[in-house]
């Protein structure tokens, strides 16, 4: 579908690329190219930018090849040609590929020209960030020269990447949102609507697989600048650097909950968006990265840091992840990426002094949390059989006292459902769950209330060496202690009692209906998840369970 592709379409869709205007008048135009001509053309013009020094001989060079982009100019041109195009433009279909020999489940359908384009501009990104990267010229470096290196606008380039992803993400996802067709399989159809899980799934893969990484590669070499105190800026500089990384880490956090709170999912497995993430995050450049990061966080002082300093303890302080050094108790954060996004609720609970759920936090808690009932997931499933899907349990030296610590604040956060997402808290700021109905935000709540209830059934039955600790003493380390404590223990025991009111309201109003038929997510009764509430409260000290009781009723007296 390729062969009638002229140079002229190549210059229309690289003009288009440098003038917005013109890009609206190529994507709205009567005589715009089909679907396999924009996506040849779009791919022509990243060939033509990935590898601009092609053989003289080839004539493609004569057709194609432009004039190297300098990496700001190449990135201001697709975050244009994205915030300044007032066009509306619709997801556009799936539509089925004709092949011949080919079974019913693995029937192809081509991608319409807004996913298209939203692959372009990814990709443009990336290399955008790439570029930047190798413009880089150590000091030392045979390939030095007099050039200066504007390491601020290299920081603001990963920025502005983040950002502009987002919002894309964003856009998309508002757009897809209600798009769901449970009567009719895809591949009865010969268009098909794009659904909300093509757009996570596409986001993910591009993040994980591009955007993220050429980000980190950059941000290496800014950080060690930094450090090295070759950039001639004062030291807070660094505390702006490090907020760049952390971000980078929080956009995996807001597409774990998106998968869950707009993709319709059974939770058998683990999505494909939930796998790519894990390995990224698992991943040993990942690993390499956060440990630069988390050196490079203890370098800087503290009196430099600029948003919540030692002097500023209110509570209602939102608690930013790079900005806890030389706070009595923060010592024990993550060693690695995982291990450190598991502990982010009980660090951030007990720097802000409260045990609530929140949507106003940096990193999204509920994807944090299915991120969390992940990894449990996967640690059962190494005791019964190997799983085929290669996500890793947590790592074997953990103490099971510690593995509690790691997993078990989460069953409180699936538990709030959404009011523990700030990624769909910011998007509702902006308008963009306009679409979203009543009925399907209940349903997401009643989903991702279920999976706490899995995940307390699962640590109660299939984990038996995972328990809290048997000593009621506060230990030094306050993180680990937060997770063992009768403030954890109320919190949980309260949330889960005022669940058994609402089931046993929902049991008693359904009358004869069976509860599938109230809401299929609805899997426990009441009377089962009273039991698992006074199985928890026997896994804890004496101690603990008559400080937890007095915390549960002085909540319901309040509350009440």
């Amino acid at each position: 579908g390729t062969g009638g592709m002229g140079n002229g379409d190549m210059v229309q869709i690289t003009a288009a690329f440098k003038d917005t205007s013109r890009m609206n008048k190529l994507m709205n135009g009567n005589d715009k190219p089909c679907e396999d001509l924009l996506w040849h053309a779009g791919l022509k013009l990243l060939q033509a930018q990935l590898d601009p020094e092609e053989k003289s001989g080839s004539k493609t060079k004569s057709h194609f090849s432009l004039e190297p982009i300098p990496p700001h100019e190449l990135l201001r041109t697709v975050m244009d040609s994205y915030l300044y195009n007032d066009v509306d433009v619709k997801l556009g279909e799936l539509a089925a590929i004709e092949v011949v020999d080919v079974l019913p489940s693995e029937k192809m359908y081509r991608l319409p020209s807004s996913i298209a384009i939203f692959f372009l501009r990814s990709l443009l990104i990336s290399r955008s960030i790439e570029c930047a990267k190798e413009s880089i010229r150590l000091p030392d470096s045979p390939e030095s020269s007099s050039t200066t290196v504007r390491w601020r606008r290299l920081k603001s380039m990963v920025d502005d990447s983040c950002s502009l992803f987002q919002r894309m993400l964003f856009g998309y996802a508002e757009k897809a949102i209600g798009n769901y067709e449970h009567e009719r399989h895809p591949m009865s159809l010969q268009l098909y609507p794009l659904e909300p899980v093509q757009i996570i799934l596409v986001a993910t893969w591009l993040y994980t697989n591009h955007i993220f990484p050429s980000c980190h590669d950059l941000l290496h070499d800014i950080l060690q600048n930094n450090i090295n105190g070759n950039d001639g800026r004062e030291s807070s500089h660094g505390m702006k650097i490090l907020e760049t990384c952390y971000e980078s880490f929080r956009m995996m956090t807001t597409l774990l909950a998106l998968d869950v709170a707009v993709v319709d999912q059974d939770h058998t497995n683990p999505s494909r968006c939930v796998q790519l993430i894990m390995k990224r995050i698992e991943s040993q450049s990942t690993s390499d990265f956060f440990g630069r990061v988390t050196s490079a966080r203890k370098q800087i002082p503290l009196e430099d840091n600029s948003h919540n300093a030692m002097e500023d303890d209110a509570e209602d302080a939102i608690f930013y992840p790079w900005n806890d050094i030389g706070r009595p108790g923060f010592d024990g954060r993550g060693l690695s990426l995982e291990e450190d996004l598991l502990l982010y609720p009980s660090i951030r609970k007990n720097h802000e002094k409260s045990d609530k759920a929140s949507s106003e936090t940096f990193y999204d808690e509920m994807g944090i949390a299915i991120l969390a009932y992940w990894k449990l997931w996967a640690q059962v499933q190494t005791q019964t059989a190997s799983s085929s899907l290669g996500l890793d349990p947590l790592p074997s030296p953990y103490c099971k006292s510690y593995c509690w610590t790691l997993l078990f604040p989460h069953i409180t956060t699936l538990l709030c459902a959404t009011r523990a997402s700030s990624t769909l808290a910011k998007m509702d700021e902006l308008d963009l769950l306009s679409s979203m109905t009543d009925e399907h935000l209940i349903g997401i709540n009643f989903v991702v209330i279920s999976l706490g209830f899995d995940m307390l059934h699962t640590l109660i039955t299939q984990t038996p060496a995972i328990r809290p600790t048997s000593c009621c003493k506060k230990t030094q380390n306050s993180i680990f202690w937060w997770a063992h404590s009768s403030q954890s223990l109320g919190l949980t025991i309260s949330v889960l009692l005022s669940h058994v009111v609402r089931i046993s309201t929902l049991e008693a109003s359904r009358g004869n209906q069976s509860s599938s038929e109230v809401y299929p997510a609805l899997k426990y009764t009441s009377l089962e998840v009273m039991k698992m509430t006074r199985t928890l409260f026997g896994f804890y000290y004496a101690t603990i369970q008559i400080d937890a009781l007095t915390r549960v009723c002085q909540h319901i007296k309040t509350n009440h």
